[in-house]
């Protein structure tokens, strides 16, 4: 599907985050922990294919059209089109390395799944069922911090494709596909990710701490399930950060269970 064509998709009332006990912070301290792409555990995140189809006729254009706007140190030429024509390549490889560098300084990433029930969910991001799970409302976290925005992940095997620097610069349909497409491998996550700009996240008080958080308010969690194997001190060590925190007290209870039968996560209210 072209990027213009991208359909415009409801987000769940609810979207879970699987989390270990270290994350018990969510609740202690009212904020979710953001990512860059070099943290996450994807090695293709947030690097798209560059085009590398770039005419002579496309790069003049884009350096008279430069030149025009802020004049370049000296005016382009066609022999200067022609060496950089003979670059496109390797320019290409410079600008695929440099995306993520350059988006990382402005943009980061706070995952989550719209499914409840993963097993191997469960098993890699909520240390094999003994962590927890938090259901958040998009719509709070929406109305709290307006500019930032939820985008569902789509899977596919082909990369997402950017323009190369000689003939454009991406639009944001094209900019948003490079952020939220990933392999068929990770499609039982059921991905969803909210990017948020990072003037709006604010750092721990340790200055040994080099995350960026996403603080939050009372009203956005909706929701916490205890794992299968989440131990009875976990349980406790939550329940109190949730009686103890403003406004968290009224938060759902639930338990995940085996299924009896079937390999199946069972989520049933406390």
């Amino acid at each position: 599907m072209a990027n213009d064509e991208r359909p415009l998709i409801r987000v769940p009332d609810v979207l879970f985050q699987y989390c270990s006990e270290r994350s018990i912070n969510i609740f202690e301290e009212n904020r979710i922990k953001s990512s860059t792409p070099s943290t996450l555990n994807d090695p293709f995140e947030w690097k798209p294919v560059v085009a590398e189809q770039a005419t002579a006729d496309q790069i003049w254009k884009t350096v008279t059209t430069t030149h025009n706007r802020a004049p370049l140190p000296e005016p382009p030429t066609r022999v200067t089109v022609a060496k950089m024509k003979s670059n496109v390549p390797a320019a290409a490889k410079r600008y695929q390395d440099q995306f993520r560098i350059n988006l990382e300084k402005k943009t980061r990433i706070i995952c989550f799944s719209q499914r409840d029930d993963g097993i191997l969910m469960w098993a890699h991001y909520a240390d094999r069922h003994k962590g927890f799970v938090v259901g958040f409302k998009p719509e709070v976290l929406r109305r709290d911090y307006p500019h930032s925005g939820f985008y569902k992940v789509s899977y596919g095997i082909e990369r997402p494709v950017v323009p190369h620097p000689y003939v454009g610069v991406s639009d944001e349909n094209q900019l948003i596909a490079a952020v939220t497409q990933k392999s068929t491998e990770w499609k039982y996550e059921e991905e969803w990710r909210l990017l948020v700009d990072v003037g709006h996240l604010r750092r721990d008080s340790d200055p040994n701490d080099p995350n960026l958080y996403f603080p939050i308010s009372p009203g956005a969690i909706d929701q916490v399930i205890f794992g299968s194997r989440c131990s009875d001190q976990l349980v406790t060590k939550i329940e109190t950060a949730l009686e103890n925190t403003p406004g968290f007290s009224r938060i759902r209870r639930f338990r995940a269970r085996l299924d009896p039968k079937l390999f199946r996560i069972l989520v049933e209210t406390l």
